[in-house]
């Protein structure tokens, strides 16, 4: 990919993803924990499950934070909707196709976990886990290749 342009080279921008990318690592290393030892059953451990539930919630939301980022460094215009920032960063060069529709199924999974609008079961979030680790991992690679750039 492109590097940034000139834009991108202000020091409390590049400040700001340095600090979305520590957090962003950090609940991937939790749900890494997590996905090894097993996502627990909310009935029997509502705790712990309320920590997986917040920590997709925040790798998902650091993803979209540092692409809105971005996409302000770039001049291009924020996306009425937080899933459409992938793809805008796609169509800017900036973001692979593909990852780009993964992340942006993932925004789904955010609003579901962060507004309730549906039940996500133990069974969906032992399914959705290795998605969000991949893609929010895959992404956390692409935006540091970027501030070595900067």
């Amino acid at each position: 990919m492109p590097a940034f342009s000139s834009a991108f080279s202000g020091e409390r921008s590049v400040d700001t993803i340095e600090e979305l990318l520590h957090s962003l690592a950090q609940s991937l290393a939790s749900l890494r924990v997590i996905q090894t030892e097993g996502v627990p059953d909310p009935g029997l451990d509502p705790v712990r499950w309320a920590g997986v539930r917040y920590l997709a919630q925040t790798a998902i939301q650091a993803c979209v934070d540092i692409a809105d980022q971005v996409l302000a460094w770039e001049n291009v215009d924020e996306p009425p909707r937080s899933r459409d920032v992938f793809p805008a960063l796609a169509a800017a060069s900036r973001l692979d196709p593909a990852l780009a529709q993964r992340l942006s199924g993932l925004v789904g999974l955010r609003n579901s976990l962060v507004h309730n609008y549906a039940h996500v079961s133990r069974e969906e979030m032992v399914q959705k886990l290795p998605e969000v680790i991949g893609a929010a991992g895959e992404f956390a690679e692409a935006a540091a290749r970027w501030l070595a750039r900067a």
